[in-house]
């Protein structure tokens, strides 16, 4: 009789889902620890407001996106980020990490948590 054997796997198939968001929370769990224990925030000053300005008019940028650039570029610090928007800045200074989003970061899957 292999009625058991099916029951297990169809049982197993259901709480998959479960295991995957699980493991997605835990990742979350240690970015954030990482962002509220290891990331230094830096100052405002003149040069990151002439170049956010500069970032805006050139490339379309809203102010938070050329506020992020602006600050990317005069630290020379690599922008990870899953925004394509970041895509078509081209200038010196400037480097690009793009990642893909976990769904449950995404705009669409916030929601299901």
């Amino acid at each position: 009789m292999d009625i058991f054997p099916r029951y297990i796997q169809a049982r197993s198939a259901r709480l998959k889902p479960l295991l995957t968001l699980s493991s997605q929370i835990s990742v979350g769990k240690k970015i954030n620890h990482f962002f509220t224990h290891k990331v230094k925030v830096h100052g405002h000053d003149e040069f990151i407001q002439e170049n956010m300005i500069e970032l805006m008019r050139k490339y379309k940028l809203k102010l938070p996106d050329a506020v992020v650039a602006a600050t990317a570029i005069l630290y020379q610090f690599p922008l990870l980020t899953s925004d394509t928007g970041f895509e078509k800045i081209n200038c010196a200074g400037f480097e690009l990490i793009l990642y893909d989003a976990p769904v449950w970061l995404s705009s669409s899957g916030a929601g299901n948590i």
